[in-house]
């Protein structure tokens, strides 16, 4: 079993975070279906982690393409995310 490397960490974690909050967001503007989908999306990934290798990451962003092209624009982009250079991610993280 591999480990994942720090920053594809530390960009998961922040995915995780902002689907949380678009998740309250969706429920305050009760988008059910949106809500339900955003749901989908992300509950099967905390079970990708623990045995990672690049197949789970390639599931990862096939969950978020599907969420993200079904949505677009109003969703969190969050493939941009999982794209962005390592330096430019920890440059945006610190914003936060």
């Amino acid at each position: 079993m591999k480990s994942i490397p720090e920053p594809l960490f530390r960009k998961l974690c922040f995915i995780f975070h902002r689907g949380f909050m678009e998740s309250r967001k969706l429920a305050r503007l009760k988008n059910d279906e949106q809500a339900l989908d955003l749901a989908d999306t992300f509950e099967v990934m905390p079970g990708y982690l623990p045995d990672w290798d690049e197949e789970r990451l390639e599931l990862i962003r096939s969950h978020l393409g599907t969420y993200q092209s079904k949505y677009a624009p109003e969703t969190f982009d969050y493939l941009g995310v999982l794209d962005m250079n390592d330096e430019e991610f920890m440059a945006t993280l610190s914003r936060y």
